[in-house]
């Protein structure tokens, strides 16, 4: 065998192993982040806010929380269901926000999904749903102190493993429109 042989031989083997190596990762790739995920719910959530004064030491807030199921399976609720609290966060003279857990609860959580459920069941289960691809909103108002800011927490819960998403909103009553 020849050099030029041995050339064209290494040539024709590197191409095949490079064709092999590209579908077994893309074998690998689909079976991973698809195959792998079917049974999984993704749920986008999102909070905004909108704050009028209602009178001189109170704001009225109406909180939008809006999810989406961008996963490939219907999400229900847990028996908790979407729970919102609400804590004054106390402006340090420097430095970072602090914490959740030293903030000073104004409201407690309360599952605004209650509505929906009814009287004693104890889960959302054949009640309400997030199928795949839908988008929903829920709206909450409160009236709050006005001149502080205000962390909001939300939390939604899975029904069968009560794994939650959680998101935090700073919500700013210290510049609320008259």
């Amino acid at each position: 065998m020849t050099i030029s042989q041995l050339n064209q031989w290494a040539s024709f083997g590197q191409s095949v192993a490079t064709i092999a190596a590209i579908i077994l990762g893309g074998w690998w790739a689909y079976y991973h982040f698809r195959r792998k995920r079917e049974h999984l719910w993704n749920i986008e959530c999102s909070i905004s806010s909108s704050v009028t004064s209602c009178s001189k030491k109170h704001v009225l807030a109406c909180l939008v929380i809006d999810f989406k199921n961008v996963g490939s399976k219907v999400f229900v609720p847990g028996s908790e269901g979407l729970t919102v609290a609400i804590r004054r966060v106390v402006l340090p003279d420097s430095g970072p926000l602090p914490d959740w857990e030293t903030c000073e609860t104004v409201l407690d959580s309360i599952d605004i999904l209650a509505k929906y459920k009814p009287d004693g069941a104890s889960d959302y289960v054949g009640v309400y749903s997030l199928g795949v691809g839908a988008a929903y909103r829920e709206r909450f108002h409160v009236v709050l102190e006005s001149g502080y800011l205000y962390l909001v927490k939300t939390a939604l819960t899975e029904h069968r493993t009560d794994d939650r998403i959680t998101d935090y909103f700073l919500l700013d009553a210290l510049h609320a429109p008259r």
